[in-house]
């Protein structure tokens, strides 16, 4: 396995600081996920993630095969309760907060594991 470049670690950080946030909101309006919030997008998105530590690991483009899958499932079926006021929306936040904490942790492996990949660009 490569050595992360501080470039790729600094948005692997970055990329979890976002999800540690958007984790810790009450808010699933203020909650914002995608590639236009992803640190990691930005340096790999125009290649198809190739290089990408989460593609590395997984071995699928747009973050397919991750976490990231059930955490955004998870997080508009609690965005449509919450704006509905539906009687189970607490229920749809707790699963929303385990996928997100799922997301997170994998996130973290990608700095312990240092998966190999290219330099970008």
């Amino acid at each position: 396995m490569a050595k992360l470049t501080k470039r790729v670690r600094a948005a692997i950080e970055a990329s979890i600081k976002h999800w540690e946030e958007a984790w810790a909101e009450p808010n699933p309006c203020e909650i914002n996920l995608g590639r236009d919030q992803c640190a990691l997008c930005a340096l790999f998105w125009d290649d198809d993630c190739e290089r990408c530590p989460v593609f590395v690991a997984t071995g699928a483009i747009h973050c397919e095969a991750s976490p990231y899958v059930a955490a955004f499932g998870a997080k508009q079926d609690w965005l449509g309760r919450y704006t509905a006021n539906l009687f189970d929306k607490d229920k749809k936040r707790t699963r929303w907060k385990i996928q997100a904490r799922k997301e997170i942790n994998f996130l973290k492996s990608l700095l312990e594991e240092a998966p190999g990949h290219a330099k970008p660009d």
